[in-house]
């Protein structure tokens, strides 16, 4: 089976658009491609396009670009400069729009609002070649109140509350996994510094040391901790914040943990000195 189903139940996740196009790449690399691989790639490639957004792209940065690689392959596998194509989109009453489409804007995106929704429309396809249609819907819903992927905390405790300009405080962040299945994907732990603030200069090698941590990436004002899993139990992080420059007023700063190949499940929170 290529498009792969997540223990969760979802079919279209970043996880298993990414896995299926790997798929995808490797039917259609060898030194030649059989019309049974050709065939079992176009489904493929079908299920993939449905997964696409309104943009081209899907549900994170890493499932798209292996999924752009794996279409691209397809399509130069596929390629035909042949194609000479007329699509009619029309209703019943007086609306209809038609998009020529021939080796010299096969490229080229084209589109036009529907100006009935909801409406009936019908499409027709002459000549040929291949294309592809899509139909973008946007509308607003509210938002189902479903529990959230993560358990997230982060407090600061001060290491030296001084007049002097050198200041240190350890910021504690407590996460776990909530989730049916045992453990998590890989995840992100997303820190922002506060304004004036930024991570001791062996944030780094402290971190590595901790559980589950397989990478940390610092910046000046960020810290990015990746996570090779979580699970149910709280695992407890903390980083030592210096304070470089005295900041008056200062606001809040988030803490997001996020499903690497999920983004939409995360969890944020803010946290403000200790120290007045």
């Amino acid at each position: 089976m290529y498009m792969l189903q997540s223990s969760e139940g979802e079919s279209g996740g970043s996880a298993n658009v990414e896995l299926t196009s790997y798929v995808l790449l490797a039917l259609i690399s060898g030194p030649t491609v059989q019309a049974e691989e050709l065939s079992k790639a176009s489904e493929i490639v079908n299920w993939l396009n449905k997964q696409q957004n309104p943009y081209g792209g899907f549900s994170s940065t890493q499932d798209t670009v292996v999924a752009i690689q794996a279409l691209a392959k397809y399509t130069r596998v596929t390629f035909n400069d042949k194609g000479n194509m007329l699509v009619t989109v029309q209703t019943a009453m007086s609306f209809q729009k038609q998009f020529h489409v021939d080796k010299y804007n096969r490229l080229l995106l084209q589109r036009e609002a529907l100006p009935d929704v909801p409406g009936s429309y019908s499409l027709q396809v002459t000549g040929i070649g291949c294309v592809y249609i899509q139909v973008v819907l946007r509308y607003n819903v509210y938002p189902q109140m479903e529990k959230a992927t993560f358990n997230l905390s982060a407090r600061l405790e001060p290491r030296e509350c001084t007049n002097q300009s050198i200041r240190l405080e350890t910021l504690i962040i407590s996460v776990s996994y909530t989730r049916t299945r045992n453990v998590s994907n890989m995840v992100l732990i997303e820190v922002d510094m506060l304004s004036g603030f930024s991570p001791r200069e062996d944030t780094a090698i402290e971190l590595l040391k901790m559980p589950l941590v397989m990478r940390v990436n610092i910046q000046q004002n960020s810290v990015t901790i990746y996570l090779d899993e979580l699970g149910h139990s709280s695992q407890d992080y903390s980083l030592t914040l210096k304070q470089d420059d005295v900041v008056g007023k200062l606001q809040p700063a988030n803490v997001k943990v996020c499903d690497y190949y999920k983004p939409e499940e995360s969890s944020v929170r803010t946290y403000l000195p200790s120290c007045p």
